[in-house]
């Protein structure tokens, strides 16, 4: 009697299963998780960048929005058309999507028949006006004096994506240090100090050249003009 109970009941499950088998495979499948879409992007109306360049800096700058959040939008003129750094700077601002969704956002703007740059950052970015100054004066124009446009853009964008990562090399070094405050606390400053210093300027690292890095200050805050 209990075998044919339980063969009995096999039976049911068996029945059963077979049954929901083609209800279960009607069933829509779950969709993907969405991956974050980065708002970085590059606009080179100029043609300063070559293709590697372009591509590279695409890159960096969506890599970079991934890791930290921030959103970095480089524009390369041909052409201030005349204006004043200031005013084209906020005609650019206006025209391009810049800080969209709320989202913290750096803005480098590069005018190449004026050989002037500027960077322009929003609040909620770890990118000091000092850090501006520094990337503009010990690398941008250092590139531009030598006739390398697309070097100094390049460079120059790197070095803005190391200095909005240095808060999150601090959180590492913190995480990792082994009761040495010192460490974690200079450590990632010293490594953004030294790129900015000459490790960041491809001609100063191929031939020992830095030059005068002087400038007029005619424009303040983090433009500059050779």
């Amino acid at each position: 009697m209990m075998k044919r109970l339980k063969i009995a009941v096999l039976t049911a499950l068996v029945i059963a299963a077979l049954t929901a088998a083609p209800a279960l495979a009607r069933q829509p499948a779950k969709p993907a998780a969405a991956v974050p879409r980065a708002l970085s992007y590059v606009i080179d109306s100029s043609k300063a960048l070559d293709a590697e360049q372009l591509k590279d800096i695409n890159g960096v700058i969506k890599l970079n929005e991934l890791r930290t959040g921030i959103q970095t939008v480089v524009v390369v003129a041909p052409s201030m058309g005349g204006n004043t750094i200031t005013t084209f700077t906020k005609e650019v601002k206006d025209t391009v999507k810049f800080g969209e969704h709320g989202k913290p956002a750096v803005l480098f703007l590069v005018a190449v028949k004026e050989k002037a740059a500027t960077i322009v950052s929003t609040a909620g970015t770890p990118l000091t006006v000092s850090a501006q100054d520094a990337i503009i004066k010990r690398i941008v124009l250092p590139n531009f004096r030598l006739g390398k446009v697309g070097t100094g853009i390049y460079d120059g964008t790197r070095a803005i994506t190391l200095a909005l990562q240095v808060p999150l090399i601090t959180q590492a070094a913190q995480v990792e240090q082994s009761g040495s405050e010192f460490l974690s606390r200079w450590i990632p400053l010293i490594v953004l100090g030294v790129f900015l210093v000459g490790f960041g300027n491809s001609d100063w690292n191929r031939s020992g050249y830095y030059g005068n890095t002087g400038y007029d200050g005619r424009y303040g805050g983090g433009s500059r003009r050779y």
